[in-house]
């Protein structure tokens, strides 16, 4: 697949806008305030008008102004109509691992003939945080109101846990969720795991390790499969090379961590033809986790036959995600591929 470089537009009129026509109508209203009754102009077939201390400028503002906050409760009325199509179930305890809960919130389309499939989506944090609350806005019910189930999960981070524990509470959410695929709505098939940044690390490493028993850990449910039917990677770190040995990453990995743990825990190793269909999604300008690094996995994919899409977002740092516009295309990125690759119908009919 050919890179796609995007250039987004800015953010809407009613939001880059809005405080210079409010303070322009503010002025103009002030400014009628000190003039004498004005006559208005009128319409035809309406009777003249006659207000005090508004000015024909002012009454087009305020009449403007009125047009948009009609706009803003239309759009308001809208998400409210869309998340009633969505059924939420937050903090569901999936397995406690000396005595730390791994939590999931679970986001699904309340209405689906069937089963469907189900994304796996992780938060990024360095491996120091792994806060899960900004994906409920950002994916889980974006995801839902386009026909997937997305679960947001949690993983220990490197104050509660050295590695390899994080990859192994990762498997072990894959793992529960096709453990209990019939009660989540989905496709036991189908399962995709993404993340974004160090999130990102884990799911393409997660797509990558089958069978690597390392990473697998004992979160329950271990007769059930950890393997995945695609994966997504948001700003994703692909290659621990240039980060294993920083002085921050001691915690995770010890001070000068063994080449061949690094590079076992880079997902760039398992770049190979039994890779499952890869989806990249990375800014240009992002000065945290170069996009050159992604674009080198997406190249060693390419090269060993795998289905792999890639999307540049021109001039976007590591965060750009957070911009609704930003996040409401990446969703719909993400909820395109997953058609593409793990499509509803053949969920449904596997199911």
């Amino acid at each position: 697949m050919r890179p796609m470089l995007h250039k987004m537009p800015g953010m809407s009129i009613v939001r880059i806008f809005w405080p210079l026509l409010w303070s322009a109508g503010y002025c103009v209203y002030m400014y009628g305030q000190r003039q004498r009754r004005l006559p208005i102009a009128h319409h035809e077939g309406m009777a003249p008008l006659q207000l005090y201390g508004v000015s024909p400028g002012g009454l087009h503002c305020a009449m403007l102004l009125k047009h948009m906050l009609r706009i803003n409760n239309d759009l308001a009325c809208q998400q409210e109509m869309a998340m009633t199509n969505v059924s939420i179930e937050e903090n569901v305890v999936i397995h406690t691992l000396a005595r730390r809960a791994l939590t999931v919130d679970i986001f699904r389309p309340a209405d689906t003939p069937g089963p469907v499939p189900g994304l796996l989506f992780l938060p990024g944090g360095g491996w120091q945080t792994a806060n899960r609350a900004p994906l409920k806005e950002r994916y889980g019910i974006r995801m839902a109101q386009r026909g997937y189930v997305c679960v947001t999960g949690e993983y220990r981070v490197m104050d509660e846990a050295p590695w390899p524990a994080q990859i192994q509470d990762v498997k072990a959410m894959i793992r529960w969720m096709r453990a209990n695929s019939e009660r989540l709505g989905i496709d036991p098939a189908a399962i995709v795991v993404g993340g974004k940044s160090a999130g990102g690390h884990l799911a393409l490493l997660a797509a990558g390790t089958r069978g690597v028993d390392a990473f697998e850990g004992d979160g329950g449910n271990s007769t059930v499969s950890s393997e995945v039917a695609a994966v997504i990677g948001v700003a994703p770190v692909a290659d621990l090379t240039e980060f294993a040995r920083r002085p921050s990453m001691a915690r995770l990995f010890d001070d000068n961590p063994a080449a061949d743990i690094v590079k076992a825990a880079s997902p760039i190793t398992y770049a190979n033809q039994d890779y499952p269909p890869t989806l990249f999604i990375h800014g240009t300008a992002d000065d945290r986790v170069p996009h050159a690094m992604t674009m080198r996995m997406y190249q060693a994919l390419e090269q060993a036959g795998v289905p792999v899409d890639l999307h540049l977002y021109a001039g976007q740092d590591h965060f750009f995600d957070q911009e609704p516009q930003f996040s409401a295309a990446i969703a719909d990125a993400m909820a395109f591929f997953m058609a593409r690759y793990v499509p509803v119908q053949a969920a449904m009919t596997t199911a």
